[in-house]
């Protein structure tokens, strides 16, 4: 009798336990799953959503990503790569969507903040008070997750453009630079002519040691900018300034105007309208010095 009593015992509680496995909160299975199965490298095109803004729409190319629309441009990697991460997103919790949900409370009554990635929309809403996590809707569903894109969504579409001058995979092949004087911080009319060939640089200055040469090629082929901000038509009608010239050995060259000021540094893409933006000490690793009497 004691042993029937104890078996059945045994039974209820493996019945208690298996109701509890069963019944467990959803949310728990959400934890270990990303927002969208959908993988980042199938993803060539995204449209990033504003209200009444501009829209910004950035294409996968066999060469990397690049703005297309408002402006036209290479892309940063790195903000890409933190817009694609937003698949990748494990949320914190989520509730799925019913006839009778209103959205209002959550920010998401309208699109004002949204990105699309290939076919996978995300809408964007408030921040919950609780535990700062932001509500985003995907699939009928609202989840809430750790938002670090946000700020990214709402910058502008200059933020979005590569800083780096000479973008990858071009190389450097010939330089035109005008020299500095280095008493009146101008540019004089002379030039410094630089040419790769056979692996090794040469120039128009003697004087100049090979070592000098790789240095500074070296320093245009990675010179990335503090800042790049798109030129008005107008800014560039009464645009002056000493030429920069860039040849590459696998893509079209490169034309900039120099301009300086007592801090910064400014090359300028009249054909892509852009400027970019250096600290004025990159002047002494892009350009060499002369002195006048």
């Amino acid at each position: 009798m004691k042993k029937q009593i104890i078996i059945n015992l045994a039974l209820m509680l493996g019945i208690a336990v298996l109701v509890l496995y069963l019944n467990k909160p959803p949310t728990e299975t959400v934890k270990q799953h990303s927002i969208s199965a959908v993988k980042s490298a199938t993803i060539s095109s995204i449209f990033i959503y504003r209200e009444q803004r501009e829209t910004i729409h950035l294409v996968k190319k066999d060469i990397g990503w690049h703005i297309i629309q408002p402006i036209k441009a290479k892309a940063n990697d790195v903000r890409i790569s933190l817009l694609l991460d937003l698949l990748s997103t494990r949320p914190k919790s989520h509730f799925k969507l019913t006839h009778e949900t209103d959205l209002h409370p959550f920010g998401l009554g309208s699109a004002s903040l949204s990105v699309r990635l290939n076919d996978e929309e995300f809408q964007f809403g408030n921040i919950e008070t609780l535990n700062k996590l932001r509500y985003v809707k995907h699939n009928e569903v609202v989840y809430l997750i750790k938002d670090t894109l946000a700020p990214l969504l709402n910058a502008s579409a200059a933020s979005f453009i590569d800083n780096r001058l000479v973008p990858s995979p071009s190389k450097i092949s010939r330089l035109e630079l005008p020299l500095l004087d280095l008493n009146t911080d101008k540019n004089n009319l002379d030039k410094l002519s630089m040419t790769l060939s056979d692996g090794h640089w040469s120039s128009n200055m003697p004087s100049l040691s090979i070592d000098t040469l790789v240095e500074i090629a070296s320093s245009w082929q990675q010179a990335y900018a503090m800042q790049v901000i798109q030129v008005s038509e107008q800014s560039l009608q009464n645009l002056t300034g000493q030429k920069v010239l860039i040849n590459y050995t696998n893509t079209p060259p490169s034309e900039f105007i120099l301009q300086l000021s007592a801090t910064n540094l400014s090359l300028i893409n009249s054909a892509a309208r852009l400027k970019y933006q250096f600290p004025i000490a990159m002047k002494h690793k892009l350009f060499v010095h002369t002195e006048s009497n």
